[in-house]
């Protein structure tokens, strides 16, 4: 066998050679693109993950899956999300879109991530202080593979040409091969190492070949050039998506703060007048004074309390009305007899227009009485003293419309499109004072159209008034139906015979019950905890028996579901005093055995007519 020559050694030699610093490179470029574009990726989606996470935390603390959605929904704008989820700390979906993710393996202490395929996986814990409240889980579609292969196709023709010139040309031409060979080695490794795509090869040449070969380089580098400002661009726009999440825990944080305000205010003068009913000898009318502020300023942090909750109502579907034949001219007018005094304290004018015809539409007497409050205390708030305030009232056959103006300080053209927004507000300067937290038109709107009317703005500017105008179906009239008894009426026949116990671990609650209770002639007893209510009862039967749910060493409902198993307690009335009000409290209420149920702040009135309803229903 005879030996190559040197000339076929010599090429075999510089192929090889060739060979291998081309696929070095590639590989290099390769390895270190798909490198780069994984760790983008993965950075890109937990970044999202990690600001929905923050911005959750309130959501899952306080269990509100509807604020928790909405920072979950804004990911549904990125192309390339294909699903996301937040899971409480037991693992249950709390607020998601789309198919749920496989988290599976990936739910621990750390953020974490997992490449399925053309699918990317990012887990983010959930975390307030030392606490792991859940966690947010995101999957994306991702084209890494697909780039790579990209990216392998243009690298392979570029080697396979280069081969081929090699092969053709350094049978004779070795240095003029090689110069370009390691001028493209430097370029491919400044590009790498500076990430620097817009450096290209001299495309100097004496042949054909070689000029060919470096074009190709060039447009490889060019190809990965564009690849990048896509990359960029894609980050841009993600960027854009994490300023909008921040803004949405922005407007969380300027929420709560406000809260906090409006909140503080009404305590103030509250502990100002604890101060003055705790002064011996203070003179009676000052007392009363102090007594009129408590209950004032008890009412308005209810309100703002009622407020929140039906607006998350209505948000979730769960508000239901009680509709009924509903005559609104006498609702209007006793509204503007509560709201007049308020509107003289403030030195207003107001004046009510209201027909002596029935103005009939179906509705909840409660919620209209509501809409027209939150109207009517919104004109107030932003009208100077010395302005006016009207209401009025017109029906026809077909309509009923509410018109509440007044000469404040308007709105301006730019806010009176999202003057009904959630938390809006048309001035938010300190020097305005108390401006409220923005709930009050959003609830009345949102009332309103569940009556199947709705509100309109109508305001030439600022500081030239506003008109709001409610504007409701009419129906056709009929007789007016019977009033209920008023809760005077229902305790008139007295309260029950025999003591009634009291279980509330809330001290002051029980006690001031208890005194309530006793200043009106009925016996009662107060224990604060569960097992001490269940001995007591079992012990000496109560006419009566008024529970709170949370209470320490046995809950109300265990309470309640063992005194009706009880022969000896089994007939004692039962009624749950609580702060949960949902409906599923109150069903989960009645199948624990509780007769009543009643939410607090709960008003004596209430308590006194069920009391009086009970003596009713006692032989003589």
């Amino acid at each position: 066998m005879s030996l190559p020559s040197l000339q076929v050694r010599l090429n075999r030699a510089v192929f090889a050679t060739t060979l291998c610093a081309l696929l070095l490179s590639a590989a290099s470029l390769l390895a270190f693109e798909g490198l780069t574009v994984r760790n983008t990726l993965v950075r890109d989606l937990s970044t999202q993950a990690d600001l929905v996470a923050r911005s959750v935390v309130a959501a899952l603390a306080f269990d509100d899956p509807h604020t928790a959605q909405e920072s979950v929904e804004l990911l549904r704008q990125r192309p390339r999300v294909l699903a996301a989820e937040v899971l409480r700390a037991d693992g249950g979906r709390f607020a998601s879109f789309g198919p749920p993710p496989d988290a599976h393996g990936l739910l621990t202490e750390e953020p974490s991530h997992r490449f399925a395929g053309s699918h990317l996986v990012a887990v983010y814990p959930v975390v307030q202080g030392e606490e792991r409240l859940g966690w947010v889980v995101v999957e994306a579609e991702h084209d890494l593979w697909e780039r790579l292969f990209h990216y392998a196709l243009i690298e392979a023709v570029v080697t396979l040409v280069a081969l081929s010139v090699a092969f053709v040309v350094f049978r004779g031409l070795q240095r003029s091969i090689t110069r370009p060979l390691l001028h493209i080695g430097d370029i491919a490794t400044q590009a790498t190492s500076r990430r620097d795509w817009s450096v290209r090869a001299v495309e100097t040449a004496d042949n054909a070949d070689v000029a060919a070969l470096l074009a190709a380089f060039n447009r490889m580098l060019s190809e990965v050039q564009g690849s990048t400002l896509e990359l960029e661009r894609e980050m841009e726009e993600r960027g854009r998506a994490e300023a909008a999440l921040r803004q949405a825990d922005r407007t969380k944080d300027e929420f709560l703060a406000t809260l906090g305000h409006e909140l503080r205010n009404p305590l103030a003068p509250m502990v100002n007048s604890v101060a003055l009913l705790r002064r011996r000898g203070a003179d009676p009318a000052l007392a009363q004074k102090a007594i009129e502020i408590l209950d004032r300023q008890l009412r308005h942090i209810s309100k703002l309390i009622d407020d929140l909750l039906d607006v998350s109502r209505i948000k979730t579907g769960k508000l239901r009305l009680s509709l009924e034949r509903l005559d609104l001219a006498p609702l209007a007018r006793a509204v503007a007899e509560s709201v007049a005094p308020q509107a003289a304290e403030r030195g207003l004018r107001f004046s009510a227009e209201l027909p002596e015809r029935a103005c009939l539409v179906s509705g909840d007497a409660v919620r209209l009485a509501q809409v027209l409050n939150n109207l009517l205390n919104n004109a107030m708030r932003y009208t100077p003293s010395g302005g006016e305030v009207e209401l009025r009232l017109a029906c026809d056959q077909d309509r009923v419309r509410l018109e509440v103006r007044d000469s404040g300080i308007g709105v301006p053209e730019a806010l009176q499109e999202e003057i009904f927004d959630l938390f809006a507000q048309g001035d938010k300067r300190l020097e305005r004072g108390n401006t409220g937290l923005g709930i009050g038109l959003t609830l009345a709107r949102q009332l309103v159209r569940l009556h199947g009317g709705d509100i309109s703005l109508h305001s030439e500017g600022a500081n030239l008034g506003a008109c709001f105008v409610v504007d409701l179906p009419a129906i056709a009239e009929a007789p007016p139906p019977e009033q209920p008894a008023s809760p005077a009426q229902a305790t008139a026949a007295g309260l029950p015979r025999g003591r009634v116990l009291i279980a509330d671990d809330n001290v002051d609650f029980a006690s001031t019950l208890a005194a309530l209770l006793e200043d009106h002639g009925c016996a009662t007893e107060v224990v604060h905890n569960g097992m001490d209510a269940l001995a007591s009862l079992q012990a000496r039967p109560a006419a009566m028996a008024v529970l709170d749910i949370g209470m320490p060493g046995l809950n109300g409902y265990e309470l309640a579901r063992r005194l009706k198993q009880d022969p000896r307690t089994r007939a004692i009335p039962l009624v749950a005093v609580t702060g949960w009000g949902q409906a599923s409290d109150r069903q989960a209420a009645a199948q624990a055995g509780f007769d009543h149920h009643l939410m607090k702040p709960v008003s004596s009135d209430a308590i006194l007519a069920l009391l009086g309803a009970l003596a009713s229903t006692q032989p003589s």
